[in-house]
């Protein structure tokens, strides 16, 4: 990664503030008027649509997670000791620890894939 000096900071800012302090050159004679009038129509910001999906995906979720809950709710004492001991046995034989790795590099991944993607879509819907 490259450090800028002094001057080309200076010359950069320059830049910039010209950018933002000149007037907008008015559209040539050669655009029709209807593409210009398209284009001051034109939403900056895309309309948020809920489709039928994010209602089924939704509902799915809260569905299971109730169920989880009232699953939870129901569990006995002896039947918690049991799945403690089932969990046991098989981290005993297939070792879970091996797994953290691969399990903590894939969240890792997931997560800057979803902070990517989204800092690519952002920018679209400020316009």
């Amino acid at each position: 990664m490259s450090t800028l000096t002094d001057r080309e900071r200076q010359a950069l800012a320059a830049v910039e503030d010209a950018l933002r302090t000149y007037p907008l050159a008015a559209p040539p004679r050669s655009l029709t008027p209807a593409v210009t009038a398209r284009l001051r129509t034109v939403a900056l910001v895309p309309r948020f649509r809920l489709e039928w999906i994010d209602l089924a995906i939704s509902l799915f979720g809260a569905i299971m997670t109730g169920l989880v809950f009232l699953l939870w709710q129901s569990t006995t004492p002896e039947m918690a000791a049991r799945l403690q001991i089932q969990f046991l046995i098989l981290q005993q034989q297939f070792s879970l620890l091996a797994f953290a790795p691969l399990l903590l590099g894939s969240a890792t991944t997931a997560l800057l894939a979803s902070l990517a993607a989204s800092l690519y879509v952002l920018p679209r819907w400020r316009g």
